[in-house]
């Protein structure tokens, strides 16, 4: 019996199609070869990848009449594309509260090499109340 080794590297790039190797025995001096003479050999991608927000909290006065620059991350590199769902609004707030903002659903879309993303800006009111309760979006 006589066994061999080849390297695979391993590297941090997620959703990378499985690797396929095929291996086969042929005559080399006129001997016999047994079948089967051929065997697939399956690498399989373990690399795992995160989406998650640049920071865990952004606050943006009303004035600002838009809310944007909000950034999107992947924890290590994609071989293909992947998309998520971005999606909120405000949520449960106090009665007292006038909501200044609108249910946001965005499609985000990560590209092999890209790693950040920055979210689509979205508008909020400046309405004239003051001293209103912060409104916060989940």
């Amino acid at each position: 019996n006589e066994s061999f080794l080849f390297a695979v590297t391993d590297n941090v790039i997620a959703l990378e199609l499985d690797k396929l190797f095929t291996l086969g025995i042929r005559d080399s001096i006129k001997v016999s070869i047994a079948e089967p003479s051929q065997m697939d050999i399956t690498v399989v991608d373990d690399d795992d990848v995160t989406v998650d927000f640049q920071f865990n909290a952004y606050n943006y006065s009303e004035d600002h009449s838009t809310v944007g620059n909000i950034i999107l991350l992947l924890s290590n590199p994609i071989a293909q594309s992947l998309s998520v769902v971005v999606e909120g609004g405000p949520g449960q707030q106090p009665d007292t509260v006038i909501i200044s903002g609108v249910q946001v659903s965005n499609t985000v879309i990560f590209t092999p090499g890209q790693m950040p993303v920055t979210l689509p800006d979205f508008d909020i009111t400046n309405d004239i109340t003051a001293l209103e309760t912060d409104e916060i979006y989940q």
